[in-house]
């Protein structure tokens, strides 16, 4: 009776527990999301390999590419359970200096508006 009572014990602990845990710093839930740009610098034509870790992993990260002729690109990145994201290739078009941001959707609620986690900027030469 003692050994059932003491296992519930802990059930309701752990239960009570779990809403204060959700969404705190831990494994992809990181509040400090970084991003980086390789070859940095790179030339014309070339592939950038874009990757960072700190994201939440509820959701993918979205990564935008913001060209120094006024261009902008966009495309989703997996992120791993580790709170990586999935590494992700661009060419670079033009010389001058790139910004990339990542994005991430909280949770909830669904409709959220996306958040800005990380940047970062690249240069071409």
């Amino acid at each position: 009776m003692i050994r059932l009572v003491t296992i519930a014990a802990v059930l309701v602990t752990a239960l009570a527990a779990a809403p204060a845990l959700e969404g705190k710093a831990g494994p992809g839930r990181g509040t400090s999301a970084s991003v980086s740009a390789t070859p940095n610098p790179a030339s014309p034509g070339a592939t950038v390999w874009i990757q960072g870790c700190g994201y939440d992993t509820s959701s993918p990260a979205e990564i935008r590419i913001y060209h120094p002729g006024g261009n902008m690109e966009s495309y989703a990145a997996a992120v791993w359970y580790t709170g990586c994201m999935n590494p992700s290739p661009f060419v670079t078009r033009e010389t001058g200096t790139y910004t990339i941001k990542v994005y991430q959707r909280p949770r909830k609620p669904r409709n959220a508006q996306a958040q800005l986690k990380a940047s970062t900027t690249l240069g071409v030469q």
